[in-house]
């Protein structure tokens, strides 16, 4: 279940609690945690892939609010794929799962991710690997990610790997679901034709954990 301490200080009501009035005034930050998001073990099993890692990843930030500063605590979760067959290496390619709370200060937008480009967001989840050297959108197209359709853009960049530079095809999406900002992207190296994977991965996208 979702844990949102300070989010319903956006209603306003006759006696306020001194928690609230705390995230109003500045006194207190807003803290936040999404849930994670998952790929189900059949989209694995069809894609060839198997999960690595699933771990949290705190942002604090100073935001303004009406011409404010005030403190956010946002818990955000990433969930790591790669091929089954991966020897570890990055030219196996991976695929990312990214959930971030979506919170509200008097009626404004206050999580950072929210106002992120996508090469930033993917820049950030990909932060302990290393992120790309380029990364540019090329196209979009289109997939069913819980049950919506969504726009998947397509990229293609370049990434250092052993001192080498390898060509990357990358396939994003983004969708809100349950109060939270879902990110999903996947990338392989240019010309391994993993695209059907990718996009099967994406509209595999479940809150269970199955793991």
């Amino acid at each position: 279940m979702k844990r949102i301490h300070g989010a319903m200080c956006m209603v306003v009501l006759v006696v306020l609690s001194a928690g609230c009035l705390g995230v109003l005034t500045g006194d207190k930050p807003l803290k936040a945690t999404s849930d994670p998001v998952y790929v189900s073990n059949s989209g694995l099993e069809q894609a060839g892939y198997e999960h690595k890692t699933t771990e949290k990843m705190a942002l604090n930030k100073s935001v303004e609010v009406n011409g404010q500063t005030r403190e956010i605590r946002i818990t955000n979760w990433m969930s790591r794929y790669a091929p089954s067959d991966d020897s570890g290496m990055f030219e196996a390619g991976q695929f990312v799962a990214f959930t971030s709370p979506s919170v509200e200060v008097l009626g404004q937008s206050v999580n950072p991710v929210a106002h992120m480009g996508d090469k930033e967001v993917i820049e950030m989840a990909l932060k302990k690997q290393g992120g790309f050297d380029s990364l540019n959108a090329v196209g979009e197209t289109e997939a069913t990610v819980f049950g919506e359709n969504t726009t998947v853009t397509e990229f293609e960049g370049t990434k250092t790997v052993d001192g080498q530079k390898v060509d990357i095809t990358l396939h994003m999406a983004q969708v809100t679901h349950d109060g939270d900002q879902v990110v999903a992207f996947g990338a392989y190296p240019e010309g391994s034709s993993q695209a059907e994977d990718i996009f099967k991965l994406m509209e595999s996208l479940e809150r269970d954990n199955n793991k």
